[in-house]
């Protein structure tokens, strides 16, 4: 097969399954997350795996057990304003990794639900 960046060709691989980091202080937000991804995947008959991570650290970690497992994750969705780790570090973190070849390369979403003030 050949290899494509198209999203809509890999999901048709059989037993291809897509992994999700939710990364959130908030667990209400991170359940809330989890089940519009779920309900957006069962009509497209993709297969996921998503786990919940509580703060940048714990997601780090999971990145680094996974290596060690076989496991890639292919997308992180993580909140920017968190107590410990904002998810824009997060990702500078994740960026360096990738930049030095420590790890492979993961797409980073990063949201929050706080507005700008003028």
């Amino acid at each position: 097969m050949e290899k494509t960046n198209d999203k809509s060709e890999i999901n048709k691989c059989k037993g291809y399954v897509l992994r999700i980091l939710i990364v959130d202080d908030e667990s209400l937000i991170r359940q809330s997350q989890i089940n519009l991804i779920k309900k957006y995947v069962v009509k497209k008959n993709i297969s996921i795996e998503i786990e919940e991570c509580e703060d940048g650290i714990e997601c780090l970690y999971k990145i680094y057990k996974g290596l060690q497992k076989g496991i890639k994750y292919d997308l992180i969705i993580t909140d920017e304003t968190m107590n410990f780790l904002k998810g824009s570090f997060l990702a500078k973190i994740i960026k360096k990794l990738i930049s030095e070849n420590v790890i492979y390369n993961i797409k980073i979403i990063i949201m929050t639900s706080y507005g700008a003030k003028n």
